[in-house]
């Protein structure tokens, strides 16, 4: 896997690097960049994190593997 760095994806982006709407992120995939941040973070109305490192691991292994890779990386 390349050397990526954790700098912030715009949502349009990482729908297309994905290949969804942005409806199907926001029914399917918005638990997967979201589900280990603080509660607080969790609400409605705050702006989804989406990092570049998580989402090249979303691209190349799936869902599953993005909550493998932040606790590996001790992120919340």
């Amino acid at each position: 896997m390349p050397s990526l760095t954790t700098r912030r994806v715009k949502l349009k982006d990482a729908c297309y690097a994905l290949g969804i709407s942005h409806d199907t992120f926001s029914r399917r995939w918005q638990n997967v960049f979201t589900e280990t941040r603080e509660p607080g973070n969790r609400r409605r109305g705050v702006p989804r994190l989406v990092l570049e490192d998580e989402l090249s691991v979303a691209v190349e292994f799936g869902a599953a593997a993005v909550a493998t890779f932040r606790r590996t990386m001790k992120r919340r």
